[in-house]
C-alpha cells in the first residue's frame, strides 16, 4: 500500500483543499466547538508507507498487522487511527462508522490522501469527509470511486503540520478504505497528535449523529436527504465528547432500534450491528471490543422501535434493551457509566407523538433492573422535548444550534455522575 512519490490530484485555487470536482460549499474556518481540531483518538496508529518528497519511504504500509493497538512509542512516526477500522484489507484499513478520522503530524508543505470507496452502502454514496488542518476546518470533500487521490494541502509553511480527515456520513453512504497519506516538502510523518483524557461510546440511529445537520427541510432537503448535508462534527455526539475532552466512538446508524427497525424486513438491528468494525451486510466484520474500552457509554435509541404515532412498545422492547445493557456490561465490564437517554424529538406533545412517556418508562424499567442486580452505575437521562423551531435539518432532523445545546446539558450530566471528568 506504499504510495511512491507525489500523489497526482487536482489542487484547490487556494492549495487549502481539493476534491474529486465535488465540494459542499463549506467555508474554511477556524472551529471554536473543538479547538484541538480532533474529534477522537483510540490510540491505534501504524505507519503508512507515505513517502516524503525525495521518494524516501518513512514507513511500512498499513496492512492490519498485529500490534496496530496504542502500544507503539508514542514519539514514533505514526498515522493515528480514531473509532472502528477493520484491519483486515491487506490493501489498507476500512471505515464506515460515521466520525472515524484519520489522523496524522507531518513535516512539510503539502498533504495528498489515497482513499477508495469499496462499498456504496444502501444510499450508494458518496461518502463525505471532513478536512481539518492545523486544527482549521476546511471545506469538505467526498469520495465515489476506487483510489481517488485528494490533494489537501499546498504551500503551507516549511515545518511540522496537522491532517486529519473525518468521515462525516454513516455506513449507509458507503465503506472507505484508507491507502496512505502522501507528504511532500519535508521529512514527512511524524509522531501522531495527542490524544483526548477520557473515552465515550455513543450508540444512537440518526438523531444525534448529525444526520442533516446543514440541510433546511424547506429548501435544500425538501422530501430528500442528500449526504453532503449530514456532519458528524456538528452532533451532538460530537459537541459532548469535546466537552469533556473524551476520545469518540460514534456507533451509530440511522433507522436502527432496540427491537425492531424503522425499515420493514431489516432485522439488523444495534444490538446485531455493535459486535461489527463495518456493519453493513457483506461488510460485517467483527469488532474486537477489548481493544477500546470507554469510561463513558451514552446510548439514545427507542424512536424507532415506537415509531410515529405508536404509543405501545414492542413487547420486548424493555426486555431486549436490558439485554443489551447486560450485553455491553459483558464486553467492557463494570467500569464504564452508563446513561440511557431520552432524546429531545421523543415527545409527548398532544400530537402524533406521543412517545416519551412509554419510552421513559421503559428506560426506568432497565435501570431498575441493572439497580437490581447491584449496577448503580446505570442512570436515565431525559432531554428536554425540542420546540418545532430547531427541527429544520433533512427530514426533520434537529439543527446545530440544537444539538451543541444538547450537547451541554449531557456535559453537565456526565461531569455530575462521572468523578474526574
Amino acid at each position: 500500500m506504499s504510495s511512491a512519490g507525489a500523489l497526482g490530484a487536482c489542487s484547490s485555487s487556494d492549495g487549502t483543499a481539493a476534491t474529486n470536482g465535488t465540494e459542499a460549499g463549506v467555508s474554511e474556518t477556524g472551529d471554536p466547538d473543538h479547538p484541538d481540531g480532533s474529534a477522537a483518538a483510540d490510540g491505534r496508529t501504524a505507519t503508512d508507507g507515505s513517502t516524503a518528497s525525495d521518494g524516501s519511504a518513512d514507513g511500512a504500509t498499513v496492512d492490519g498487522a498485529p500490534g496496530v493497538d496504542g502500544s507503539a512509542d508514542a514519539g514514533a512516526p505514526a498515522v493515528q487511527f480514531i473509532g472502528r477500522f477493520d484491519e483486515t484489507d491487506p490493501a489498507g484499513f476500512r471505515m464506515a462508522w460515521p466520525g472515524a478520522t484519520v489522523a496524522a503530524r507531518f513535516d512539510g508543505t503539502g498533504v495528498t490522501v489515497r482513499l477508495s470507496q469499496t462499498d456504496d452502502g444502501y444510499q450508494a454514496g458518496p461518502t463525505w469527509f471532513n478536512l481539518i488542518i492545523d486544527d482549521v476546518l476546511k471545506t469538505p470533500f467526498s469520495v465515489a470511486g476506487l483510489a481517488e487521490d485528494h490533494v489537501l494541502a499546498t504551500g503551507l509553511a516549511a515545518g511540522p503540520h496537522k491532517v486529519e480527515i473525518e468521515k462525516r456520513t454513516e455506513a449507509n453512504h458507503g465503506t472507505i478504505r484508507f491507502e496512505g497519506f502522501t507528504f511532500s516538502g519535508g521529512t514527512g510523518l511524524l509522531a501522531p497528535p495527542a490524544r483526548r483524557a477520557h473515552r465515550i461510546e455513543f450508540i444512537s440511529e440518526s438523531t444525534i449523529d448529525g444526520f442533516g445537520v446543514e440541510g433546511d427541510n424547506t429548501t435544500t432537503c425538501i422530501g430528500t436527504a442528500p449526504p453532503q448535508f449530514d456532519n458528524v462534527r456538528k452532533s451532538m455526539a460530537s459537541y459532548a465528547a469535546a466537552g469533556v475532552n473524551a476520545e469518540l466512538h460514534l456507533t451509530a446508524y440511522s433507522g436502527k432500534g432496540i427491537s425492531k427497525n424503522g425499515t420493514a424486513g431489516d432485522t439488523l438491528t444495534m444490538p446485531i450491528l455493535f459486535d461489527r468494525a463495518l456493519p453493513d451486510p457483506g461488510n460485517g466484520t467483527v469488532w474486537n471490543h477489548a481493544s477500546w474500552v470507554p469510561e463513558a457509554i451514552v446510548v439514545s435509541l427507542g424512536g424507532v422501535d415506537y415509531g410515529e404515532g405508536v404509543v405501545l412498545a414492542p413487547s420486548d422492547f424493555q426486555t431486549k434493551y436490558a439485554a443489551f445493557v447486560a450485553k455491553l456490561r459483558t464486553v467492557y465490564g463494570n467500569a464504564p457509566y452508563i446513561v440511557l437517554t431520552v432524546w429531545s424529538q421523543i415527545k409527548d406533545n398532544g400530537g402524533n407523538d406521543q412517545l416519551r412517556t412509554p419510552v421513559t418508562l421503559a428506560l426506568d424499567g432497565v435501570v431498575a433492573t441493572r439497580a437490581g442486580l447491584g449496577d448503580t452505575k446505570v442512570s436515565r437521562f431525559s432531554f428536554p422535548e425540542a420546540d418545532p423551531m430547531v427541527e429544520k435539518g433533512c427530514y426533520f432532523h434537529a439543527n446545530a444550534a440544537h444539538h451543541q445545546a444538547m450537547a451541554a446539558l449531557l456535559v453537565t450530566e456526565l461531569k455530575a455522575k462521572i468523578a474526574g471528568w
